[in-house]
């Protein structure tokens, strides 16, 4: 709302986050946003944060935002039930963008961030065509 009521002409905005706070249901927050603006989300991906450690014990991980720590155990079956987790968040945060109408850019830690951009800007203006 504060970015809707600030903003007076038509904006091209970058949206950067990893996305993986809060339910995907809350994008539907920038509707309103990207009805008025050119928004683009960009999520940034961390390979480390995508896959458990293939190790065998446990690990104690603490959340930098929040300061919540969890121990778990560093199985085989819970390494794939993380992996599975991950891409079906994966799924659904691009589905909740498509049915937004928002294009979207994925970016991994440590890529050239600018190839992203201009990969998507190609693909829009083939579009328009």
């Amino acid at each position: 709302q504060f970015l809707t009521q600030r903003l007076r002409k038509t904006t091209l905005l970058f949206l950067v986050s990893d996305f993986l706070e809060g339910d995907v249901t809350s994008l539907a927050d920038f509707q309103l946003l990207g009805h008025h603006h050119d928004l683009v989300p960009i999520v940034v991906r961390d390979p480390l944060e995508e896959t458990l450690l293939k190790a065998r014990g446990h690990v104690r991980l603490r959340d930098l935002e929040s300061g919540e720590e969890q121990v778990i155990s560093l199985s085989a079956w819970n390494r794939r039930a993380y992996a599975e987790e991950v891409e079906q968040r994966r799924v659904e945060l691009i589905r909740q963008f498509y049915a937004l109408g928002l294009d979207h850019v994925y970016l991994r830690v440590g890529d050239a961030f600018a190839d992203a951009l201009i990969r998507m800007f190609s693909t829009r203006k083939r579009q328009q065509r």
